[in-house]
């Protein structure tokens, strides 16, 4: 496993081991970790993932959690965690510490995917979504989480069950880190023997750590030393533990060391009652590890049992592989040897298989190890392992060592490890604890173990040997001990790597008949008889054949004389014929255990001396089956498909297995037939699936209509019946025979209601006659009564109607004067049936435009004081002209004329907007609009008569639309333009007036008030104007200008206009008034041309070759006319 970690911090990061220098058999009662409950963690919150939806393995219910990485704190520094154990729930800001390690699936999990490493394949681009998966992926070796019901996220499912995959395929390589460890755990030792051991820390990629201060401490005997410092090898210099009484010492040692991903956490006060931690990040802590020393007295040997091992291997041949000798010691403890057979391992080595320097054993040393399984004398499992035999490590002076059940092959399956007191193997022995000696069958060597070229070959004894606490098996004491399985690799015997050994003096057998079902039910009946000739194979469960046979004339088959294993059985099937369903009954011997598929059985243990004569198989004739048929609409509500009644369309129909599994859908054709088709032999379910009842579903149930499942199992006739209620499942078993009989029968109840009017408007005082239609289009009568509700009408009866009947009634209304506008009111009807159906409802609503008209008025009158408000006394004005307009097109509507009163009306109108304009009379001013704060008495009409958009609504008579007027006596002004000859301003005799002068006349706010031209004398008059201010604006014709403006004393015959503006100054006109003294004078002009004249001079006429000179350019102007855009240019010689 890489760790990614810098320089920097690699020394910080340790792993501890103890190396123990003595000549005993290492014991492997405590596998080697961190002391638990020294390293303490909180959660604060969670980090990335996301919110899942899963089925919990405990309820078996939808639940959603936060399923991710959590932030928290490791003894104060920041970490992340995942969660384990789905019974209980976190808790924020509490305290949890260390307590164990994780299944070797979670540690691969941790070592290979996020927060650990990033950027591997197959990660999800969502980091939420990828620490979800994991987060499931570890739910399911830590709970026994299905991470296919995962619900609401397909990336989050999918990609779990790959990271599940990759931990099943993979986790069995894992090399988890060992952030405290010693070999071996524990040893004993004769009472005065010294223990002398060293301390070796390692960094988490397992190089050696130097300079590392190691602390030591013993509870019983002394120490050499309490306090070393590691060397470049990583060692501490070797340590002694002395001690001449009987007893246990527990030695500790600690450093500042890893913490590995994987680390289990509980909660501190309530372990068992809070969710458990998982550390997702390596993390650093000074922590401590321990090994013990036990000093006892002598044991001696009571009883020895020895029995032969024998396997079958490739070619179905047993060998005896060699011998299990189990000794009973004085103390209670068992000691158990396996002594492997030489005939059988690949036992030799020479000058190709050792080169002595790199210490080379091939594959002995990767992958030989022995599976033991002790059991007391009730015959219950109390212990079982897996032993390695020997591994590479530096832990011993020969570079290998045998690691017991905690390292490289050896594994704890069951039971308590610190049950086992001590392990060893023969070449840990021969090298390690005897100075590279092998006891027997083996030359002369030296002290280096050179290979001696006089044995090219060279033989070892291979043993493996482990001891048992006696008290391990309790009251019933010990019984026996069994090896399942070893590892060869090589061996010479034809054997797999894998061999599974049983004890020579013990065989069994596996049978026993093959039988036609003829009824199809799985189960071997009275009178059904065997099938001979049916070819049967027999497989170990490694998918090794083992033996072939054929049925008797009974159908009867045998395989005996078996080593006791695991096994199947196969069947071969013959043509023609299938297999019947298994497992059916609860008699396993007269059941059929072939698989359907692939007549395989499920794999059976043969214990020694087993005859088991329970592995049967039904065989049926292979034929395909129908199953169908109707469903239909029970208009008569009496179960039976009557002449008549029609089948109902498109309704979906399930198919389900024995075990109520969808299998197969279909829909009813337009008869309402259905069909499944092609179906084998065996039991099947049919129901109306639930869809049908949903929003959308053929047989919807709405407020209005509801659906029923008929009367079932009625009549004698089962072709013709109804055979299922709503929801229910109908069974049936085929054996080559079609059932075409499974119905179902529907009907429904139903109210509808339909309500009209003689007429779609209507005036106040009419009367409306509104029509009901009351229809029962269900299949019941509503003998609990139909209710009919209008309260718009006062309607509210109760009355009994039959199935596809209908009741037609009626409801007069007379029209209120309120009742303007449109008249909407609703009808409601419920229909009571009373076979204990639900109600059934419908509604109905019926519009009625009421007609409502308007009208428009009030008065002109004179508003003698000017102040835009109708006073007393003050006259209405007579045959005053009023147009009554459309707001929306504009078009007059109406016209009116004010009465001796000034009042006018506008009658008779729809509904709508409009707006009333006032025919101003002459000599007349509209007065002031708006004033005051009666609208009743104020003016409406604007500057040109015209008011507002009014909106009238029906039935409104709106009589606030005034116009108030004043009178107003005219004025006039004039007078001539003529053609000032002599340009003096002044209108001399004989000068004539100028015609066809465009004469403006303005207010003195600038508006053009009229405009007029001057007749052929140049006189010109403005008349009928109201008194006010005023100027004129007289328009230049081409090629005149204006006379001097005020020219002499006599303002009748001077010129008033401005020569630039042509405008006068403002004058005020007063009734009555008739001001012709506004004159302009003008005169002609004579065209004006400019005369350009250019001149250019030289600063020096002469120049000289260098010299340097200046031209200068004059343009003057000799005309009477401006010159504009004048250019010059100008070519240099």
């Amino acid at each position: 496993m890489k760790h990614l970690i810098n320089n920097k911090t690699i020394a910080a990061l340790l792993a501890i081991f103890f190396v123990l220098n003595i000549s005993v058999i290492a014991d492997s009662g405590n596998k080697n970790k961190t002391q638990d409950h020294t390293s303490l963690a909180k959660i604060t919150g969670t980090a990335d993932g996301q919110n899942t939806k899963i089925t919990n393995p405990y309820t078996n219910s939808q639940v959603t959690y936060f399923a991710g990485t959590f932030n928290g704190s490791l003894n104060s520094s920041n970490a992340k965690f995942y969660c384990i154990d789905l019974q209980h729930y976190l808790v924020y800001n509490e305290d949890y510490w260390d307590e164990g390690n994780t299944p070797s699936e979670i540690t691969y999990i941790l070592n290979n995917y996020f927060p650990f490493k990033n950027g591997y394949s197959g990660q999800l681009s969502s980091t939420n979504k990828e620490a979800a998966a994991i987060q499931t992926a570890i739910w399911h070796f830590s709970d026994g989480l299905d991470v296919s019901t995962i619900a609401n996220d397909n990336d989050v499912k999918n990609r779990a069950i790959a990271i599940v995959a990759d931990a099943d395929a993979n986790h069995n390589n894992v090399v988890p880190v060992q952030s405290l460890q010693f070999i071996p755990a524990s040893f004993n030792l004769p009472q005065g023997t010294p223990a002398s051991f060293k301390v070796k820390a390692m960094d988490i990629n397992g190089n050696p750590a130097s300079g590392v201060v190691i602390t030591i401490s013993t509870n019983l005997g002394i120490l050499s030393s309490i306090s070393e410092v590691t060397d470049i090898n990583g060692e501490t210099p070797v340590i002694t533990l002395t001690n001449n009484s009987v007893g246990i010492a527990t030695l500790n040692a600690s450093a500042n060391v890893i913490i590995p991903q994987g680390t289990k956490y509980v909660h501190k006060n309530n372990p068992n009652g809070k969710q458990k931690l998982v550390l997702a990040n390596p993390q650093t802590d000074t922590k401590q590890t321990t090994a013990s020393v036990n000093w006892n007295s002598n044991t001696t040997v009571v009883k020895t049992t020895e029995e032969e091992l024998c396997a079958v291997n490739n070619s179905n041949i047993t060998y005896t592989i060699g011998k299990l000798i189990t000794e009973e010691l004085s103390n209670g403890d068992i000691r158990v040897k396996i002594e492997v057979s030489k005939a059988l391992n690949d036992n030799t080595y020479g000058t190709n298989k050792i080169g002595w320097s790199s210490h080379t054993f091939d594959h002995l040393i990767k992958s030989d190890k022995a599976q033991f399984l002790f059991k007391d004398a009730n015959g219950n499992s109390v212990l079982e392992f897996v032993l390695d035999y020997m591994s590479a490590t530096s832990s011993y002076p020969s570079g290998y060592g045998i690691q017991g059940v905690t390292g490289n092959d050896g594994s704890m399956i069951s039971g308590n490890a610190s049950d086992i007191l001590s392990y060893n193997s023969s070449l840990n022995r021969n090298f390690n604890e005897f100075g590279y000696i092998l006891t027997s069958n083996s030359p002369a060597t030296d002290a280096n173990y050179t290979p001696n070229p006089s044995y090219p070959n060279w033989i070892y004894e291979m043993v493996y040997e482990v001891t048992i606490k006696g008290s391990a098996f309790g009251s019933a004491g010990f019984g026996s001990v069994e090896i399942p399985s070893m590892h060869h690799s090589p061996n010479k015997l034809n054997f797999d790597n894998a061999i599974y050994p049983v004890k020579c003096n013990t065989k069994a057998s596996i049978g026993d008949k093959v039988w036609n079902d003829l009824n199809g039910n799985g189960i071997q009946d009275s009178g059904e008889p065997g099938v001979p000739n049916v070819t049967v194979n027999l497989y170990d469960c490694s998918n090794n054949f083992i033996a072939t046979t054929t049925t008797n004339a009974n159908g009867e088959y045998l395989f005996g004389s078996l080593i006791p294993n695991d096994y199947y059985v196969e069947f071969v099937l013959p043509s023609g014929s299938i297999f019947t369903t298994k497992d059916q009954g609860s008699d396993n011997g007269k059941d059929s255990d072939a698989d359907i598929t692939t007549g395989k059985t499920v794999c059976t243990t043969l214990t020694s001396g087993e005859n088991d004569l329970s592995w049967d198989a039904g065989l049926q004739q292979n034929c395909m089956n129908k199953i169908g048929n109707f469903v239909w609409h029970d208009n008569n509500v009496n179960g039976i498909q009557d002449a008549g009644e029609l089948g109902i369309a498109n309704v979906v129909v399930e198919l389900l297995d024995n075990a109520n599994n969808v299998i197969a859908t279909t829909t009813t054709n337009s008869t309402g037939a259905y069909e499944f088709s092609n179906l084998a032999n065996g039991t099947y379910k049919v129901r109306v699936a639930a869809s049908n009842y949903s929003v959308g579903g053929v047989l919807e149930s709405t407020s209005q209509t509801k659906w029923y499942s008929t009367k079932k199992n009625q009549g004698s006739d089962d072709t013709k019946d109804s055979d299922a209620d709503k929801y229910e499942i109908v069974s049936t078993s085929l054996s080559c025979n079609d059932d075409l009989t499974i119905d179902f029968g529907f009907y429904k109840t139903n109210v509808d209601i339909i309500k009209t009017a003689d007429k779609t408007e209507a005036n106040p005082g009419e009367v409306i006659t509104y029509t009901f239609t009351v229809s029962n289009n269900g299949d019941i009568q509503l003998h609990g009564g139909v209710t009919v509700k209008d309260n718009m009408l006062g309607l509210d009866t109760n009355f009994v109607l039959n199935a596809n009947s209908t009741a037609v009634f009626s409801r007069k209304y007379t029209v209120k004067s309120s009742d303007c506008g449109s008249i909407v009111n609703i009808v409601t009807t419920e229909g009571h049936p009373v076979d204990g159906s639900a109600i059934v409802t419908d509604q109905a609503t019926f519009t009625v435009n009421i007609i409502c008209k308007a009208s428009l008025g009030d008065r002109v009158w004179n508003d003698l004081d000017k102040d835009g408000i109708q006073d007393a006394g003050e006259p209405g004005m007579p045959y005053v002209t009023v147009f009554l307009y459309d707001c929306t097109t504009n078009i007059i509507i109406a016209t009116a004329v004010t009465d001796a009163n000034g009042n006018y009306l506008f009658s008779n109108l729809t509904p709508g907007n409009y707006y009333v304009q006032f025919l101003l009379p002459s000599g007349y001013a509209f007065t002031l609009m708006n004033q005051g704060s009666d609208d009743a008495l104020d003016s409406d009409a604007g500057l040109i008569g015209k008011t507002d958009c009014i909106t009238l609504h029906g039935g409104v008579n709106n009589l606030t639309v005034d116009a108030g007027m004043y009178e107003t006596p005219i004025a006039s002004l004039g007078d001539k333009v003529w053609e000032d000859l002599n340009n003096n301003g002044i209108q001399d005799s004989g000068e004539q007036g100028l015609a066809y002068v465009v004469v403006k006349l303005h207010d003195c706010g600038g508006a053009v008030i009229a405009t007029t031209i001057t007749d052929a004398n140049g006189n010109y008059l403005f008349t009928n104007l109201n008194p006010g201010d005023y100027y004129v604006e007289f328009v230049l014709p081409t090629d005149y200008v204006f006379s001097a403006q005020d020219q002499g004393s006599d303002d009748a015959v001077d010129s008033d206009a401005d020569v630039n503006t042509g405008k006068t100054v403002c004058t005020n006109l007063i009734a009555n008034e008739n001001d012709v003294t506004w004159d302009a004078g003008m005169y002609k002009v004579a065209a004006i041309h400019p005369d350009i004249k250019v001149e250019k001079t030289a600063s020096n006429p002469n120049p000289q070759d260098g010299d340097q000179f200046s031209y200068t350019i004059t343009v003057t102007n000799l005309g009477a006319g401006n010159a504009t855009d004048v250019t010059v240019k100008d070519v240099l010689p």
